[in-house]
């Protein structure tokens, strides 16, 4: 890493977690204004996200792939490819 000029102190983040880190400076910034945040399933098959959005209170929609589980009516299912 040293080669290629990273500094010592960068430390590894997860696509999911560099991701938050975005939407956090964003939901920080008194300046911009967004109601929604929204995501490709590669980010929500990381389940980490949706209760992040949650718990700071931010809208979002988060697309998922066709065999993530889904728990519907306390009976955990799959979706099914069209």
């Amino acid at each position: 890493m040293a080669d290629a000029g990273v500094p010592a102190n960068v430390v590894f983040a997860t696509k999911p977690e560099l991701t938050w880190r975005v939407i956090e400076q964003a939901a920080d910034d008194t300046l911009l204004v967004f109601t929604w945040v929204t995501d490709d399933e590669a980010y929500d098959d990381n389940t980490v996200l949706r209760p992040r959005c949650q718990n700071r209170g931010l809208n979002h929609v988060f697309a998922v792939s066709s065999d993530h589980p889904l728990i519907l009516a306390w009976v955990k299912t799959r979706t099914m490819p069209p």
